[in-house]
């Protein structure tokens, strides 16, 4: 900010977090807190904000974190997606969006296996990343547009029409 815009930022702290109830945050600051942040090639800070405390806006106890035994991964999937099936069904979940899979990558054969259980149960999942980006709608519309308007490399300089 101070090289190119010639101020200095001003440092807001998001301290409550609205979507999450208490559970959810008790356990990521916990977990947050196990680990050293420190950055590790040589230069001064941390790869993340230290010492910022989060509150939950949502205070109620109900169940916020569902983790499954270990077993056959497709029993399981099967299984998380029975629950989310059930969750929607029982009103439980306003929308099904509110629903989040947490995984450390999503190429990862778990997430391939808990699409096609949820698929399985009439539930249609939404993950462009899980996939080939360049299959995805979003990412083909987009590229058409450039296209569109930038003709393809390599065609610069030469008149032609764009239909």
């Amino acid at each position: 900010c101070q090289e190119y815009l010639g101020c200095s930022p001003q440092r807001i702290t998001l301290s409550i977090n609205y979507r999450s109830r208490e559970r959810i945050v008790d356990f990521y600051t916990t977990f947050i807190k196990q680990t050293d942040w420190s950055r590790e090639d040589g230069q001064p800070g941390h790869y993340r904000v230290t010492g910022k405390t989060i509150q939950a806006a949502r205070q109620d106890p109900q169940i916020s974190v569902v983790a499954s035994n270990k077993e056959n991964p497709e029993i399981v999937c099967s299984k998380i997606a029975q629950l989310v099936r059930n969750l929607i069904d029982n009103g439980k979940v306003d929308n099904p969006n509110q629903i989040a899979f947490m995984y450390p990558s999503l190429k990862s054969t778990q997430v391939k296996r808990m699409i096609i259980a949820l698929e399985q149960v009439g539930l249609s999942v939404y993950a462009p990343r899980a996939g080939n980006f360049l299959n995805v709608p979003e990412a083909q519309a987009i590229f058409g547009l450039f296209l569109k308007i930038f003709q393809r490399p390599g065609m610069r300089g030469e008149c032609r029409a764009v239909a």
